[in-house]
């Protein structure tokens, strides 16, 4: 088998395929804002920014400023702790969630319809193939 013929096959493939809308909206959930709200949306309460960049994968000062910007849109609020003064605990607003809700019905809806174009037996081959590769990725050690 030519793995490198076939790793170049696959690469131009991702690359059109990130054009698409089915493969961007998604991507926003594992990223940036919508990640970080995603997390406030599942959890219980609030959160630390600590907490919230160690979830997200952000230093401080990313962190700061993407919750500076969802500050600012009325996503989040920013409270102090009773516990210790000193922290800052950050809850999502309810504009945040439905925010939230929205894109993930839309982003659902994107890939409804892609899988249904797929067919029965294509669309299963492609979710299983495709929890495949993140289990793959989650044992490989960071790349270059």
């Amino acid at each position: 088998m030519d793995y490198d013929l076939l790793a170049q096959e696959l690469f131009f493939a991702m690359v059109e395929a990130a054009r698409q809308p089915f493969h961007r909206d998604p991507a926003e959930f594992a990223r940036g804002e919508l990640n970080i709200l995603s997390c406030l949306c599942s959890g219980q309460g609030g959160a630390t920014s600590g907490e919230l960049g160690g979830r997200v994968g952000l230093g401080s000062g990313r962190m700061a400023d993407a919750l500076k910007s969802l500050e600012e849109k009325n996503l989040i609020d920013r409270s102090g702790d009773a516990a210790d003064r000193r922290r800052v605990i950050v809850s999502i607003t309810e504009d945040g969630r439905t925010l939230v809700r929205d894109k993930r019905t839309l982003v659902l809806g994107q890939l409804r319809r892609t899988l249904a174009g797929l067919g029965e037996q294509d669309a299963r081959e492609f979710v299983r193939l495709m929890k495949r590769i993140v289990e793959l990725d989650q044992g490989s050690p960071p790349g270059p």
